[in-house]
């Protein structure tokens, strides 16, 4: 393989208490869960990963100890409609503890969302509010799905319920976000479903516009960029062993879990012969994009993307030149989707240095000689589709000992429809 695309594969032979799970780890996890609380095929996972030991085992860890290895879960069984949460023993094959967390609900899955599609696109009524809209191809309706919001109704507080908003798609590989089917949508009860009704506010025209936004389709670009290439003919400058990844005088642990996507562990930065403990944990807490549009439905939409959605899920698999460009080394992820079925997304992490021009400078104004000191910093990155939305996730580390945290939002606008001529 070219040597600037490495990959990092998990080597099972480097223990720690903070390696992810596994690929076997996570079958064996699953299998457990099912067999020990009695799951049929129906079953969601909504999350499966490393329980991270405490705080205290994990500074006082050294090489060669024993490690006891346990998993967390959430799953939802759609027969009972009931959330439950599950603590595995790793070490013993044997499931630790099995609680109902009540007046909960798990965020939305993917499986769930493709069921939802189904229900909508063979119901009566939509069909038939489509039909008024003139569309009877099924096929050219794109369907995006969000969560209906809470204002303190009784079915908001009782239900898990999810409000579609529906889009008209042309040609496969259009823009499927510009063209909305305004004033159409429904609630659906996703525990049950059910669609609980149609809700059609009103017709309005159908924006003409594809908005396709693929460079082949584009009349005119910028004249193509001169070419870049970045080489170190030597290898970067950093080190990685299992999850470690030591630069300069910077270490830590690299992490990822479905709710919040990368995480890093155990930041140190060495000052002389003593590494100074910075972060022991950090990570992506939450991401909300909150609305203000208070036309038809609208002012529902929050698009809690880190929350309410399976965020470590979207995780794209990364691509040298366009997501990363110089001396990269990837780092693939395992998790489980919602069957329960163990998912590889492959270079899902990428790493890699970066000039950061000055660091220090400065002339001397009798000799007019100058001395410089360059700037460069590590990068640990990892990118998200939710959506119309995608997200960079990016952790900086420099060699000042500055510590940088950008999260890059781009991505195509979700679109409503006027009037025309208002």
């Amino acid at each position: 393989m070219d040597k600037t695309t490495n990959q990092i594969h998990p080597d099972n032979s480097i223990q720690h208490p903070l390696n992810p799970l596994t690929p076997e780890e996570l079958n064996l996890v699953v299998d457990i869960t099912k067999q020990e609380c009695h799951l049929d095929e129906r079953v969601l996972f909504e999350t499966v990963c490393l329980l991270e030991p405490e705080k205290n085992i994990v500074q006082n860890y050294q090489s060669g100890d024993k490690i006891h290895r346990k998993a967390f879960v959430a799953v939802l069984d759609r027969n009972s409609k009931k959330t439950y949460e599950g603590i595995i023993s790793l070490n013993e094959n044997r499931l630790i503890s099995w609680n109902h967390i009540i007046n909960v609900q798990p965020r939305f899955m993917n499986e769930e969302l493709e069921e939802v599609v189904d229900l909508l696109k063979s119901h009566p009524d939509y069909i038939n509010a489509l039909k008024k809209r003139d569309i009877i191809d099924l096929n050219k309706v794109f369907i995006d799905l969000f969560a209906q919001g809470n204002f303190g109704t009784e079915e908001e507080n009782t239900k898990r319920l999810m409000r579609p908003h529906s889009y008209y798609v042309e040609s496969r590989g259009d823009n499927s976000r510009v063209r909305p089917i305004e004033g159409l949508s429904a609630v659906i009860d996703l525990n049950a479903m059910k669609i609980l009704r149609i809700e059609d506010l009103g017709i309005r025209p159908i924006p003409s516009d594809k908005g396709n936004y693929a460079a082949k389709l584009q009349e005119k670009l910028r004249d193509q960029l001169s070419e870049l290439n970045i080489n170190q003919p030597n290898g970067p400058g950093f080190k990685i062993k299992g999850q470690l990844v030591n630069w300069e005088n910077w270490s830590f642990r690299v992490g990822f879990t479905p709710r919040e996507g990368m995480i890093l562990h155990r930041i140190n930065y060495r000052d002389g012969n003593t590494d100074r403990p910075i972060i022991y944990r950090a990570s992506l807490a939450e991401l909300v994009v909150p609305y203000a549009e208070t036309d038809n439905d609208h002012f529902r939409n929050h698009s809690f993307d880190l929350g309410e959605n399976v965020f470590g899920r979207c995780v794209n698999s990364l691509t040298l030149g366009c997501d990363c460009l110089g001396e990269i080394r990837y780092m693939d992820v395992y998790m489980v989707n919602g069957r329960g079925k163990t998912v590889t997304y492959k270079n899902a992490i990428c790493i890699h240095e970066e000039d950061y021009g000055i660091l220090w400078k400065h002339t001397d104004q009798f000799t007019n000689k100058s001395e410089v000191r360059r700037s460069r910093r590590i990068v640990v990155s990892s990118f998200y589709t939710v959506g119309n939305y995608d997200y960079g996730i990016y952790w900086y580390f420099y060699l000042d000992g500055t510590i940088e945290f950008e999260t890059k939002l781009t991505g195509i606008l979700y679109c409503g429809a006027i009037e025309d001529n208002k």
